[in-house]
């Protein structure tokens, strides 16, 4: 009784729309390397890991669509949209890749590779249900999302972006997580939605431009433009604000209020995170230690990129390096243990 009574409990809610009608045709495709947790909030999970010998496609049909929150993590292939109104869209996938989505009204065609392992992480949530997590802050997520949320439209896109070192960490432990039971479900509730508010963020730079955007004049857009050409050029040893401003052909109180408007954020503050974006780049490919990164990078402080490297990625980069380059791991995707099914945490 029991047993029935958990089942019950956590039993598939019967107002998810057609967008079951997916998941079942998923299933049938993933051949049993498919894993779906529905959560007591109604976010859902499902874990995809699947090996294939041959190039392997299904299609299905999406009616009433929640918002999609995808990470590939080994395996290429892509699915083919079409769209009520009649428009395509290929949508390709890649280790290392990630994508926020919402295809209301959508037949899609999917299609692997050969010969590969394909595995996947994908968390459904209904976007009124993200839409009241996220309340007053609502303004804050991509501008295409925004608009679904807010019920302005119900116009589909897939935004694609890489998965950062962060985004890695809690996907490690969502798959190395050894809870059994209530305690799985709670655990995969609070990191779910962490890996939601996550890449959220880290796609804010998609958000919807202010009004005032709109009317830079093209002379001093194009100057701020080359002012941020200058500055990743440039970016060990970057000029001052003031040289900055002059190289590039305007003033400095023009550029400190354009260069807001145009990349939601301060001048050196898009240089510390285009210096994030880049070790992360140097530190995955392995050739280059944290204290030759840094130097790399501008920084004669190691002790100081390695604190804004924390502070971006919620990781050190000593930590990333051995991570991402572990021994015995494949150059084209995350590792992650199995598993083990203990009862209590490692």
């Amino acid at each position: 009784m029991k047993e029935k009574a958990l089942k019950n409990r956590f039993a598939r809610p019967g107002n998810t729309g057609s967008a079951w009608s997916f998941l079942r045709a998923f299933e049938q495709f993933c051949s049993g390397g498919f894993k779906h947790v529905i959560l007591p909030s109604g976010i859902e999970l499902v874990f995809v890991d699947v090996p294939t010998g041959k190039s392997a496609g299904q299609h299905f049909d999406i009616g009433a669509a929640p918002v999609e929150f995808s990470f590939y993590l080994s395996g290429y292939g892509h699915g083919d949209m079409t769209f009520c109104a009649g428009r395509t869209e290929r949508i390709n996938v890649s280790p290392g890749s990630a994508m926020i989505s919402f295809n209301p009204g959508c037949r899609c065609q999917t299609c692997l590779k050969p010969v590969q392992h394909f595995r996947a992480l994908n968390i459904y949530i209904a976007p009124a249900a993200l839409a009241l997590a996220l309340q007053a802050d609502i303004d804050q997520v991509p501008a295409c999302l925004f608009r679904v949320l807010n019920h302005q439209d119900r116009t589909p896109f897939n935004l694609a972006c890489d998965i950062s070192p962060a985004a890695r960490m809690i996907l490690d432990q969502i798959y190395n997580c050894h809870y059994q039971g209530a305690f799985y479900n709670i655990y995969l509730e609070s990191k779910s939605m962490e890996l939601i508010l996550r890449l959220l963020w880290e796609t804010a730079e998609y958000r919807e431009p202010k009004i005032s955007d709109r009317f830079i004049p093209d002379h001093d857009k194009a100057c701020i433009s080359r002012a941020r050409d200058i500055l990743i050029k440039a970016v060990d040893t970057p000029p001052s604000l003031k040289t900055l401003a002059r190289k590039a052909g305007i003033n400095d109180t023009k550029l400190k209020r354009g260069f807001r408007q145009m990349f939601g954020t301060t001048v050196f503050g898009y240089l510390r995170r285009y210096r994030m974006e880049q070790a992360e780049k140097i530190l995955s490919r392995g050739t280059m230690n944290v204290d030759e990164t840094a130097y790399t990078l501008g920084f004669h402080d190691t002790a100081h990129f390695i604190r804004q490297f924390r502070q971006h990625y919620g990781t050190t980069p000593g930590t990333y390096l051995k991570q991402v380059h572990a021994p015995g791991e494949e150059q084209d995707c995350i590792r992650f243990k199995t598993c083990t099914g203990r009862s209590g945490p490692r």
